[in-house]
């Protein structure tokens, strides 16, 4: 199981047994318990490596002095053996929520001297609302097991730091998405958290030591993401020093799990539980002076009130005081008051303090005088949890010998992703790539003068330098009068005609100012020209060109070798090579597929690293899906249809490279199934009124297959408008059929319907007749009937048809299908490395290959769509609107003329002829 899918499934145990409790509150308890297992493992893996025997683990206790003090000393705390994660989960544990609660203390209580920054009280949130988790200690037990159950596929050794942080994050992500306005409290998105990071990355690149801090960390993700990538750069992780201050006790306490459980070294880890406004830090050694570093991030709360200072502080001594009202100036500050002599700070704030004046103004204005603001980025609004405010990143410099500013309106670039608002990898790479090269990009980017922020009053509401709003033109008077489309509009086109010149001249002739459309198909004329035909192969060989070389990083190396940050790295400067140069494509919507196919290939990669490449390529897995229980619990069931998948080998590229036959079975039944199923519904759609209530069809407005014999019986009833002998024997039929069938003699009926010829029909010996006599006297007085091919009768006889197609269809495909199933797990099971790797290249390109190409289509549809528009706005002069009303007004007057009524009723109608031009 992939990080994606261990991640998924722990958030939906936690969400299904959370309950009433917060997921605010219950983020605590689950993320708490992940880092306590992380602590006694790492503990264990120390004994173990030492080589420790599992009955000497088993002896260790608090009195175990000797022993306790050297693993105190060696990982900066000791878990005696009774209250490790380990203890609790085996099959024989006998504890209780004392005990939990005592191994908790216990822990505090023996954390190194040296480490107890670090580990100091690191469960005091998690211990104090242990009661909340049930009413008595038995459900409180209960909870806590469950808790334990949940967390124990989690991996915690050094080799999947990568899993465990990418699940933790998940989890914060999805506990902040459910917490309503207190999200904002402890995270930042992950995509702003990575434009951010990358920002600061890209200036520090050079640096071989890095310190970088957030004054108001919350999880410490944003943190965290700018040290990945700043270690991204150099090759060192342990090269990053990364300082945090957070003033919620809980939340700094998630701060210190997350930043300890990234594999980073205590040493590097500084941390404090303080109001970073109040409470100036960091600090030198003696601690007086301030400890400045080379990077800042931060997301504060937006304009937080705050305590002014009215005594000196050199936080704000040049600058000035935030307002009482507004503290976001206050933290901006406190970064920048941080930053060493070439540091850089990107910090999250309200869109506000680009324009707010008094105060603010004064602060914005000394900022821009210094050069200190580098850049202002407008993201998209609603995408942090907990607020709706548009808000900016502004990235700032502590020394900077220009006064220029670069505005970037990236509002208008995101996707919806259920209730927020997100930045795609195009997005980011779009804004990072406009920042790095300081671009001028027309309705996206602006470098400001100093005189151009001057002439504005210093307000650097975006919208002032960068215009990102939708150009609209008024419709030429001209051309609305006398017709004809304006060659100037044709020429905003000119990014099209530029690529395709022949084009143009194919769709319009062109007299001067104005030009006449030649075509009445415009699709078809587009789609034909040979301009548009070279422009796709264009893309398409662009698309072919570099999937191989994508398939030459990638398999001309031994997979389980690579270095998978890296090839990314590589691969993405290939792509933008490759698509960069090409005309009307957008790079970025190329990098987009990319960074949506790379999911799976690093997926895969990681997988294939994990268990050598002939384990993973020979794997299979049970295929989990999830479903809804009827307590509305959402719970993980093999599936039915296809219950195995391939680890990294997927069934059906095997099945169509290497069982071809097994597989064309398949898809044919399926494709009868398929036939049959759509001759169900056209019947169902095509019925009249009088035809709606037939029984056999269900609430969704699908055929009920099961209830055969009601389709059969409607069928009858339907021919017996053409056989009247029928209806006695559907009466009959329905009898035998009734539970209740004593209440009527059977013996009556033939009666009752003299024109039916019951002497065709074998009776038994007491005179009346059996279902299968009844049934087969119906058949045969159908078979000799012909009715209308529209009729319902006809309608119906399809129905049945289709129906006995679909039993015997889906028969024979659940056989055929299993054997297919069976032999694939099989061929899996024992494909070569050749083969395998012939399966991932398909599975790798295939997709990425088909949407690279078809940028190309989605450039000429735009171009289709905006020829279109143009065309019909000037379809009808205004004259020959004129001429329609004209028309429409005599033939109205005529028919005015026919009317008929009492004397008010015609001096009503006379006056509205008059209106009209009559008499």
């Amino acid at each position: 199981m992939n990080k994606q899918h261990l991640a998924a499934r722990i958030w939906r145990c936690a969400n299904n047994m959370r309950g009433k409790i917060s997921a605010e509150k219950y983020k605590n308890y689950i993320l708490g318990f992940i880092f306590y297992k992380y602590v006694s493992e790492k503990e264990k893996d120390l004994l173990v490596s030492d080589g420790w025997r599992a009955e000497d683990i088993e002896a260790l206790s608090e009195a175990d002095i000797k022993d306790a003090d050297y693993i105190r000393e060696r990982i900066g705390y000791f878990i005696p053996y009774k209250y490790l994660y380990s203890t609790w989960v085996r099959p024989d544990a006998d504890f209780n929520v004392g005990d939990v609660r005592d191994a908790l203390q216990s822990f505090n209580r023996n954390v190194y001297k040296d480490y107890r920054a670090v580990y100091d009280n690191v469960f005091a949130s998690l211990v104090s609302e242990l009661d909340d988790l049930g009413d008595n200690p038995q459900h409180q037990l209960v909870a806590i097991k469950k808790l334990l159950d949940i967390i124990q596929p989690i991996p915690m050794n050094s080799r999947d730091y990568d899993v465990l942080g990418f699940i933790y994050e998940n989890l914060i992500g999805n506990f902040a998405a459910n917490a309503g306005k207190k999200a904002g409290e402890f995270y930042t998105p992950r995509e702003v958290a990575v434009l951010m990071s990358d920002i600061i990355a890209y200036n520090l690149q050079d640096k071989n030591h890095i310190s970088i801090y957030d004054p108001t960390s919350g999880s410490a993700s944003l943190l965290l993401t700018v040290g990945q990538s700043v270690a991204k750069h150099n090759g060192n992780p342990d090269s990053v020093k990364y300082y945090a201050q957070e003033l919620i006790k809980e939340t700094y306490n998630l701060t210190r799990m997350n930043l300890i459980m990234r594999g980073i070294k205590p040493a590097n880890i500084v941390t404090k539980n303080a109001d970073t406004l109040i409470d100036d830090w960091p600090l030198q050694e003696n601690e007086v002076d301030p400890l400045r570093v080379d990077a800042c991030c931060s997301n504060p709360p937006y304009s937080k009130e705050w305590v002014v200072p009215t005594a000196s502080d050199p936080r704000f001594d040049e600058y000035g005081r935030a307002p009482k009202s507004k503290a976001d100036y206050a933290f901006l500050l406190h970064n920048l008051y941080h930053l060493n002599a070439g540091g850089i700070m990107t910090i999250v704030l309200p869109h506000g303090v680009l324009f707010r004046g008094g105060e603010e103004s004064k602060i914005r204005t000394k900022l821009l005088e210094n050069g200190n603001i580098e850049a202002i980025i407008g993201l998209p609004p609603d995408i942090f949890y907990g607020t709706q405010i548009p808000t900016i990143v502004m990235v700032l410099r502590r020394s900077r010998s220009k006064r220029d500013v670069l505005f970037i309106d990236a509002s208008k670039y995101f996707i919806r992703d259920g209730t927020k608002n997100r930045l795609r990898e195009q997005d980011i790479r779009r804004v990072f790539d406009a920042y790095c090269r300081r671009t001028e990009i027309d309705g996206f980017s602006h470098v400001a003068t100093w005189e151009e922020i001057e002439e504005n009053g210093f307000n650097l509401n975006i919208p002032r330098y960068v215009d990102s709003s939708e150009k609209t033109s008024a419709p030429d008077i001209y051309a609305s009068m006398f017709g004809g489309v304006p060659v100037a509009e044709i020429d905003e086109l000119s990014i099209w005609w530029k690529t395709m010149p022949s084009l143009r001249g194919e769709l319009f002739s062109e007299e001067g100012s104005y030009a006449t459309l030649k075509v009445k198909d415009i699709d078809k004329t587009i789609g034909e020209s040979q301009d548009v035909v070279d422009f796709k192969t264009a893309v398409s060989n662009a698309a072919a060109k570099y999937i191989g070389s994508l398939c030459e990083v990638l398999f001309g190396n031994n997979l389980e070798e690579l270095d998978i940050r890296s090839v990314q790295q590589e691969l993405e400067a290939r792509l933008f090579s490759e698509f960069s140069v090409l005309p009307l494509v957008d790079e970025y919507a190329a990098y987009q597929e990319f960074s949506d196919s790379w999911k799976t290939i690093a997926n895969d990669l990681e997988t294939i690293k994990a268990d050598g490449f002939a384990t993973a390529s020979q794997a299979i897995d049970p295929n989990l899906v999830v479903e809804k229980q009827k307590d509305k619990r959402e719970e993980e069931v093999q599936d039915k249809n296809e219950p195995w998948v391939g680890r990294v080998l997927p069934f059906d590229i095997v099945q169509r490279l290497y069982l071809p036959g097994e597989f064309e079975k398949v898809e044919r039944l399926e494709a009868t199934i398929a036939q049959q199923d759509w001759i169900c519904s056209d019947f169902v759609n095509n019925l009249t009124e009088e035809e709606q209530n037939l029984d056999f069809i269900k609430e969704d407005g699908s055929i009920d297959v099961s209830k055969s014999n009601r389709v059969n019986r409607a069928f009858w009833e339907a021919c017996s408008e053409y056989e009247p002998q029928l209806e006695g024997l559907i009466c009959y039929w329905d009898t035998l059929k009734d539970k209740n069938k004593g209440i009527v003699d059977l013996k009556s009926i033939p009666a009752y319907y003299q024109g039916t010829d019951w002497g065709a029909i074998k009776a038994k010996q007491d005179g009346t007749y059996t279902t299968k006599a009844i049934e087969t006297r119906i058949t045969n007085l159908i078979d000799s009937l012909e009715f209308n091919e529209e009729s319902l009768a006809a309608r119906l006889k399809a129905v049945i048809e289709a129906i006995e197609e679909l039993k015997c269809a889906n028969k024979e495909l659940k056989i055929v299908r299993q054997e297919l199933i069976d032999s694939t797990r099989t061929y899996i099971e024992n494909i070569s490395i050749d083969e395998a790797k012939s399966v991932l290249k398909i599975k790798w390109t295939q997709t990425l290959e088909g949407r690279l190409a078809e940028l190309a289509d989605e450039r000429i549809a735009d171009l289709k769509t905006k020829v279109c528009q143009l065309a019909k706005c000037y379809e009808e002069t205004l004259k020959d609107v004129d001429d329609a009303i004209e028309v429409a007004s005599t033939e109205l007057v005529g028919m005015l003329e026919q009317l008929e009524g009492n004397d008010f009723d015609m001096a009503g109608i006379a006056e509205f002829r008059r209106l009209l031009g009559g008499e």
